[in-house]
C-alpha cells in the first residue's frame, strides 16, 4: 500500500515554486556559460574580446530570467492556460511585452560595459529580433506551461476526494491477501508503518497515520489517540479510573484496554 503524505497547501506549493525557480536558474546559467563559450571560440583571435565582460553579460542575460520565475509561476496559476482562449491571448501578448523590455534591458547592459559600440537601436533590431528572441519566448513559455500544468495536476489532486478503503491490503512474505475491518480491532502506528490488530495478531502495513486518518470509514474506525484508532464495533465499555493511569479508557472484545485521548472523545460519544 502506498504512503500518503499530506501537506500543507501552501507550504507545498512555495516549497515547489522555490524548487522550480532553483531549476530554471540552474539550467540559464549552464545555457549562458555554453554561449559564452561558443562568442570565446569565435572571437579567439580578436584581441578586443574581452573575456570577463562577455561572460558577466551572459550570466546576466540568460541568468536575468530565472529571477522572473516566481513571478510567472504565480502570473500562470492566477491565469492557467486552460480552454479559456483568452488566457492564451493574454500569455501571449504578455510575453511579447516581457521578453521585448528584457531584451532592451540587456541591450543597455551591453551599451553600459562597453562590451559593443553599436547603437541599442539598431543591435536590438539587427540582432536581438532575429537571433535571441525565440530563446527569450521559449524560456518564458516553459515557464508557463509547466507552473500550469504543475498547479492544475496539484488542484485536481486535492479537490478529488480519497478513496476510502474497505478492507486492509497486507503483503506479507511474497504474499498477499486481505483482512476485512470486522476482523480488525485496533490500528497502532509504528513509525512510518501500522500496526493491523487482529484477535488471533498483528500485521504491518506501509501508510501513514494522517494517510488512514482520510482513508479509513469515520463510521467504523475512530481515532482514539495521536498513535492508533479503534474499531467501534469492537467496543465493549468506555469508562473512567480515578486512580493509577487515570483517564478515560476503552475496553476492547479481546480485552485490550486502550486509553482514550481527551481531545478524541467526540468521536467515540455514542459508545
Amino acid at each position: 500500500m502506498p504512503k500518503t503524505s499530506i501537506l500543507s497547501p501552501s507550504v507545498n506549493r512555495d516549497s515547489k515554486e522555490a524548487e522550480l525557480t532553483g531549476l530554471v536558474l540552474l539550467v540559464l546559467i549552464v545555457i549562458s556559460l555554453i554561449v559564452w563559450g561558443q562568442n570565446y571560440i569565435k572571437n579567439i583571435t580578436n584581441e578586443a574580446f574581452s573575456i570577463k565582460l562577455s561572460l558577466i553579460y551572459n550570466l546576466v542575460v540568460y541568468g536575468s530570467f530565472a529571477f522572473s520565475t516566481p513571478f510567472l509561476l504565480r502570473f500562470a496559476r492566477k491565469f492557467p492556460l486552460s480552454k479559456d482562449r483568452l488566457h492564451y491571448l493574454f500569455h501571449f501578448g504578455f510575453s511579447i511585452l516581457m521578453v521585448g523590455l528584457h531584451m532592451v534591458c540587456c541591450n543597455l547592459l551591453l551599451f553600459s560595459i562597453n562590451l559593443s559600440s553599436v547603437p541599442i537601436l539598431d543591435r536590438f533590431v539587427t540582432k536581438y529580433l532575429t537571433n535571441v528572441v525565440h530563446i527569450h519566448l521559449l524560456s518564458y513559455w516553459a515557464i508557463v506551461l509547466i507552473a500550469t500544468y504543475y498547479f492544475k495536476e496539484r488542484k485536481e489532486r486535492v479537490e478529488a476526494p480519497e478513496k476510502l478503503l474497505r478492507r486492509f491490503e497486507i503483503r506479507e512474505n511474497g504474499r498477499l491477501f486481505y483482512i476485512d475491518f470486522a476482523n480488525v480491532l485496533w490500528v497502532e502506528a509504528l513509525d512510518h508503518y501500522q500496526k493491523v490488530h487482529t484477535p488471533t495478531g498483528y500485521h504491518l502495513i506501509s501508510q501513514t497515520m494522517k494517510g488512514l486518518e482520510v482513508k479509513l470509514p469515520t463510521e467504523v474506525f475512530g481515532r482514539a489517540h495521536r498513535s492508533y484508532f479503534i474499531n467501534k464495533e469492537h467496543i465493549q465499555s468506555i469508562y473512567k479510573k480515578s486512580r493509577g493511569s487515570k483517564g478515560t479508557f476503552v475496553m476492547l472484545s479481546d480485552g485490550t484496554e486502550l486509553k482514550l485521548g481527551e481531545s478524541y472523545k467526540s468521536s467515540f460519544t455514542s459508545h
